[in-house]
């Protein structure tokens, strides 16, 4: 039985991050970059849809593609094989629990990796990581929207957050999610299926939203009404050439821009909502 199809598109690797970004829109669920062509894989119950769509758009713009198709167990074999730990500086290491501990790093996450979850190793992952390690979350709420493996949420968890919520609505990334709470003893979790509409009728101190551009703008009203006066909102998962868009919504929604990042081609913005006496 067929779990999962990857297609192996011929591109240079300046195009890497555009077509990646494109994919992700289109419902590609992890990439792998090789040094003549980027590879997209997909899965999940709605595989035949994704295919379609996918298809089509290979085909439209004239893109030479492979069409690959693997079972579930053969691809989590070759992702493990491939994973490498991922470090920030000397404050951090990420690494899969089959790789031995470091002491030179001050930090570690353990995180299982599977198909269609960030590890830390793509732009976006690594800036708001780089982020959350020099912050300290104590007596703060914290919510991990689009969570993947729950790398982020995690590490806010490990810094002290009084509580950290997780909702992803793909099944396989609440169950890795759960998986890497444990293996990082961390039982501050509240893991939710689901998408916006789930999220608890709280406000947070900090919502990190690290998802597609079109998701972000979709859903960024709702997180807006979930934050705190004065809390902190972590957007990522879109190009540079989408700034200004994103900046716009933010404002639109009554938040301030506090800062943004960039990484590659890849941006992370930092928002804040204002007390009622600021101004947007």
């Amino acid at each position: 039985m067929v779990d999962c199809i990857s297609y192996r598109i011929e591109t240079s690797p300046e195009s890497f991050d555009l077509l990646l970004a494109v994919l992700s829109e289109l419902g590609a669920d992890a990439f792998q970059e090789h040094e003549d062509a980027l590879e997209a894989f997909l899965e999940g119950e709605d595989l035949l849809q994704k295919q379609t769509v996918i298809e089509s758009y290979l085909i439209e713009h004239k893109l030479v593609f492979y069409k690959i198709e693997h079972q579930r167990k053969d691809w989590n074999a070759e992702w493990e094989s491939n994973f490498t730990p991922y470090t920030i500086e000397t404050k951090l290491i990420v690494r899969a629990p089959f790789h031995p501990g470091d002491p030179n790093y001050t930090e570690e996450l353990i995180i299982f990796p599977k198909m269609a979850f960030g590890t830390g190793h793509h732009e976006t992952t690594s800036m708001i990581l780089s982020y959350i390690v020099d912050q300290d979350f104590s007596n703060k709420k914290v919510l991990d929207f689009g969570c993947g493996t729950g790398i982020l949420g995690i590490l806010t968890a490990k810094h002290h957050a009084d509580q950290v919520v997780f909702i992803d609505n793909d099944p396989l990334c609440i169950d890795n999610t759960q998986e890497n709470l444990r293996l990082n003893f961390v039982e501050k979790g509240q893991v939710h299926l689901g998408s916006a509409d789930i999220i608890p009728k709280m406000e947070f101190d900090l919502i990190i939203a690290n998802i597609t551009r079109n998701i972000l703008l979709d859903t960024l009203p709702i997180l807006s009404q979930h934050l705190k006066q004065n809390g902190q909102i972590i957007l990522s998962g879109f190009l540079h050439q989408d700034l200004d868009d994103m900046n716009h919504q933010i404002h639109a929604v009554g938040l301030n821009y506090k800062s943004h990042m960039q990484k590659g081609e890849w941006i992370c913005i930092i928002a804040e909502k204002p007390m009622p006496h600021q101004k947007i």
